[in-house]
């Protein structure tokens, strides 16, 4: 089997969490495991603290969306794709 995925999830809905948690424990082709941030602050202080396979950010946050976050995440040292 393949290295596993390790995932951040900025995500500031619980349900949309639960929903992408679910789907992604159903996958028989991969392994993965999932942390979440619930704040688009602490999704960048984790994504700088600790390399993930991905990081998911949440579209929708006003002025922190789009490529504002991978910019930010990356000068804060992030290595994440």
């Amino acid at each position: 089997m393949a290295t596993p995925l390790d995932i951040l999830l900025v995500e500031d809905d619980e349900d949309d969490y639960h929903i992408v948690r679910r789907l992604l424990s159903r996958a028989t082709t991969i392994q993965c495991t999932l942390h979440w941030r619930a704040s688009y602050e602490d999704g960048l202080a984790a994504s700088g603290s600790a390399p993930s396979t991905c990081v998911w950010w949440t579209i929708g946050w006003g002025p922190t969306t789009d490529c504002r976050c991978f910019a930010r995440s990356a000068a804060k040292g992030s290595r994440s794709r």
